[in-house]
């Protein structure tokens, strides 16, 4: 498993839900895990590591979100730049939520919610863009 550089259409294809939980998406979210640290990335979506499935992993706890869906916001957008691991030495801006409410599901799929706020709150919605096919969205 290798991060994808530049244009690939895994990175602008929509990705699945993930349906099953086991041993494999541990060592696959694991995997994933590496990866950021090896990049200094502080999140990862599945597809940019050639896997078109709903996975996010993230520098923070919890480190794995299978099937993250953002259900409520607070505040107004602000701008932010921000990079990405895909396209290196590229900055953008964009308008992000600073607090935001994300329910997923754990490997084991468990569901879950949780309250982000700040650089946590633009990393999942930065990685929950990945996840449907969406390099540097701007709003």
């Amino acid at each position: 498993m290798e991060l994808i550089i530049g244009k690939d259409s895994v990175l602008t294809t929509k990705c699945n839900p993930v349906t099953e939980f086991n041993g494999h998406l541990m060592i696959l979210c694991n995997n994933m895990y590496d990866i950021m640290n090896d990049n200094n990335g502080v999140g990862l979506a599945a597809n940019q590591v050639g896997i078109s499935q709903r996975i996010i992993v993230v520098d923070f706890e919890p480190y794995y979100m299978i099937n993250p869906t953002i259900i409520s916001h607070k505040g107004t957008q602000e701008w932010v730049t921000e990079g990405c691991l895909s396209i290196p030495n590229t900055k953008t801006t964009n308008k992000r939520f600073d607090s935001i409410t994300v329910m997923y599901q754990n490997t084991e799929g468990v569901f879950s919610s949780l309250v982000v706020d700040g650089l946590k709150s633009v990393v999942v919605q930065h990685e929950i863009d990945h996840l449907d096919g969406v390099l540097f969205h701007r709003k």
